[in-house]
């Protein structure tokens, strides 16, 4: 199963130097909609098999019930174009219910996820699943991605309390399928949220926030000219042209990304 091969990848990973050990990073993602998971694993494959420091995270998914990549609505029913409001709530949960199942059974495993990283309809589902779990021991310490997404699934089941999580949201100022204010007031349910505004629109983990999640997590990049690297340098700065990192320094050295890289 999914878990049995997190377990084996991060036997095989993990490694010591010196006094320091570097462990899996499990990410659990959830797709936007219409979308799956196993797309969303080849996209963060992309980018991250040109970071060789964060070749230690290894990513696991939930696909949305029912088989039409819709979290909020798993039995559209064609003959009615007004949605049941009991049938949709009773979609939602079985949505959560999945995702809640999915991190408890790598906690109960001794694998626990450390982030989830959710889109669009599946951060909008993402914020309602923390607002379950936060009190949980299996979930305390995780951490909480969401890409353009809405509070719609918070209003739909009646959330109100703050959620104390750790957050970080990212909206893409012209995004037009989730206006950017949507995003702005779903982290205004949290109780401490960072937020990053992108100038893109409706993108899934574009170039200029991939640094951001990095640095949300703790993890470190190198820069792919000088490989030098963040890990226990304090100030260095680093840019993203093409999925890769360039540190500051080479970014000025060479004139940002036309110097940077030869096909820029």
């Amino acid at each position: 199963c999914a878990i049995d091969a997190m377990s084996a990848a991060m036997s095989e990973a993990m490694a010591t130097a010196g006094d320091s050990v570097t462990t899996t990073v499990n990410f659990l993602l959830l797709h936007g909609l219409r979308g799956c998971g196993k797309r969303m694993v080849r996209r963060m494959q992309d980018v991250l098999y040109r970071h060789t420091l964060l070749d230690h995270i290894y990513m696991d998914f939930v696909d949305a019930p029912g088989g039409q990549g819709n979290w909020g609505y798993d039995a559209l029913d064609a003959a009615s174009e007004i949605p049941d409001p009991l049938k949709v709530t009773q979609s939602v949960e079985r949505s959560v219910a999945m995702v809640e199942a999915k991190l408890q059974e790598a906690y109960e495993e001794g694998y626990p996820f450390h982030a989830v990283l959710a889109y669009s309809q599946g951060a909008s589902l993402a914020a309602l699943v923390a607002s379950r779990v936060c009190h949980l021991e299996s979930c305390k310490d995780l951490k909480w991605i969401l890409m353009a997404g809405d509070a719609s699934f918070l209003w739909e089941l009646g959330v109100q309390s703050p959620i104390p999580v750790a957050s970080l949201h990212i909206a893409g100022r012209n995004d037009w399928t989730v206006p950017f204010h949507e995003s702005e007031t779903l982290s205004r349910f949290f109780v401490e949220p960072r937020f990053f505004e992108h100038s893109g629109g409706h993108e899934f983990l574009p170039a200029d926030t991939f640094l951001q999640v990095v640095d949300f997590l703790d993890l470190a990049v190198e820069c792919c000219w000088c490989g030098r690297n963040s890990e226990g340098i304090e100030g260095i700065r680093f840019h993203m042209f093409s999925r890769r990192a360039f540190c500051n320094t080479c970014w000025v050295a060479y004139g940002g990304p036309w110097g940077c890289w030869p096909n820029a």
